[in-house]
């Protein structure tokens, strides 16, 4: 017998960034309805048979926590078996010359990445996570830009449910 796909619900919105190309054309996103907690975490690995309490998968993961952004910082990649791989990058901007560069003046920020298995056994890149899933409409949401120094900077959100296309169990954000 199939396995059930896990449902996933979207929402659509229309681009309102007037400065934008794609300012009127409609696109999807993610219904996020709820953050779980790392104590969450730990709670739903134990819940799958782990011989390990949920205190000790807890305290891994306050370490993974701390390690992690540790090595990121040293300038590590961190792979994660079946997961994928953290890893750092650096925000620049151009000089003119070899000479005229400088941490000071080009180097504007350091960020940690994720790039997510690809291997055959757990290939979690976007078309083989979307075939894993049942993405199911949930409504829509309207964005309304929020320009700051005459740039869009972020959106207000109202999120309207669509009664026709959106099945029973999804609650509002």
């Amino acid at each position: 017998m199939a396995k059930n796909k896990p449902e996933v619900p979207y929402v659509v919105y229309q681009n309102k960034n007037e400065d934008s190309k794609c300012y009127g054309k409609w696109y999807a996103e993610l219904l996020r309805r709820t953050t779980i907690s790392q104590r969450q975490l730990a709670d739903h690995i134990a819940s799958h048979g782990s011989p390990f309490t949920r205190d000790t998968i807890y305290g891994v993961l306050t370490a993974l926590s701390t390690c992690i952004p540790e090595l990121i910082m040293e300038g590590k990649n961190v792979q994660i078996d079946s997961l994928g791989t953290f890893y750092p990058t650096l925000q620049s901007t151009g000089a003119d010359s070899l000479e005229k560069f400088s941490v000071e003046e080009n180097i504007k920020g350091m960020k940690m990445r994720f790039l997510a298995s690809s291997s055959d056994v757990d290939n979690l890149t976007g078309p083989t996570l979307k075939s894993k899933v049942s993405l199911v409409k949930w409504g829509s949401v309207n964005k309304t830009p929020v320009k700051v120094n005459g740039k869009v900077k972020r959106y207000t959100k109202s999120y309207e449910k669509d009664p026709q296309q959106a099945q029973g169990n999804t609650s509002n954000p």
